[in-house]
């Protein structure tokens, strides 16, 4: 089993299966959490395909950006994707109010609605999406018995960190970069 971390910007799948391994973003420094950003995750549930990558805040209509998911979406075919994003806690910042209901947790980026729509638009119809707000910062997806298990801490121990691998072939996976890199 393999823990792969990657960073913002960079993407990992594979079409190969992704068996016991565990796809993870946003550990390492502070800076590498899920605050303003977010994790996109694509799992085809009968190849056991999947892949992840680290979107940073901000506009969606950069063209790497856009040809990273829809890659991502063509490859992977996906059965199921999931968006994990940052989030603003709006009742400590603006006081508990009266003190009844409860906290109201809204995405970070107020691009957040023009990403969902973005990765409709590069999965298949069928594909089940949804949105979940991180807990911690980290989000680490893994597919043990195929289906998609999401959790919000990771084996730092086992984590083999790919922040300064370049884009190409990474064992069975791809690894890509929207920029530089």
């Amino acid at each position: 089993m393999s823990v792969l971390n990657v960073q913002m910007g960079q993407a990992i799948w594979t079409d190969a299966r992704i068996d016991q391994d565990q796809l993870i973003t946003g550990a390492g420094m502070p800076s590498d959490s899920l605050s303003s950003c977010a994790a996109i995750f694509m799992a085809n549930l009968g190849t056991n395909n999947a892949g992840l990558y680290h979107y940073p805040a901000g506009n969606i209509d950069i063209t790497e950006v856009c040809d990273l998911i829809s890659e991502m979406g063509r490859v992977i075919a996906p059965t199921e994707t999931y968006i994990v994003y940052g989030t603003f806690n709006m009742m400590s910042f603006f006081g508990s109010g009266s003190g009844g209901g409860g906290d109201s947790i809204v995405p970070s980026d107020r691009y957040s609605f023009d990403l969902r729509d973005y990765v409709l638009r590069a999965i298949p119809d069928s594909t089940r999406l949804r949105r979940i707000p991180t807990q911690t910062g980290i989000a680490c997806f893994s597919m043990p018995y195929n289906r998609v298990c999401i959790e919000y801490t990771c084996p730092i121990n086992d984590l083999t960190d790919l922040r300064h691998h370049p884009r190409g072939q990474y064992g069975r996976y791809t690894i890509a970069w929207a920029g530089d890199n």
